[in-house]
């Protein structure tokens, strides 16, 4: 259930730790959701709606984003909604096989099948990219 970039001899202090141990909370809060034995490779916060890039003009427009989660597994990609004020899932949005349905990086976003464009939030993009390169197997 390990996710990760590098020991933590190898990982810089600072924001990584931090998206570390949020990528731990939410790989908790979803585990009974995922199937047995099953291993989670990476995780990315996200939101629908607006690139983080212009929430930066007003926490306004943070009401109408809607949270989300990606978790992308030896087996599926899965997607959580999420609760804006912790690091918990929320209902199931998807579940797919990995390598049965479209996952690419579009601009800034990340389009998994039918779900909305997902934006990861500032910081996350890395991740992203992971879970493309996860998903195409």
């Amino acid at each position: 259930m390990s996710v990760g970039v590098g020991s933590a001899a190898e990982r810089p202090t600072g924001g990584l730790d931090v998206i570390e141990r949020t990528k731990r909370k939410l790989i908790e809060s979803a585990q009974s959701q995922l199937e047995p034995g099953e291993q989670v490779r990476e995780v990315m916060i996200a939101q629908t709606i607006i690139s983080p890039w212009l929430l930066l003009l007003t926490w306004l427009l943070w009401v109408f984003a809607k949270q989300r989660v990606v978790f992308a597994t030896d087996r599926n990609i899965y997607v959580f909604e999420r609760s804006l004020w912790s690091n918990k899932v929320q209902g199931l949005l998807g579940k797919y096989a990995l390598g049965s349905v479209r996952v690419e990086k579009q601009g800034s976003g990340l389009a998994i099948a039918d779900q909305e464009k997902l934006y990861p939030y500032l910081g996350w993009a890395a991740t992203r990219d992971r879970i493309v390169a996860l998903a195409a197997g």
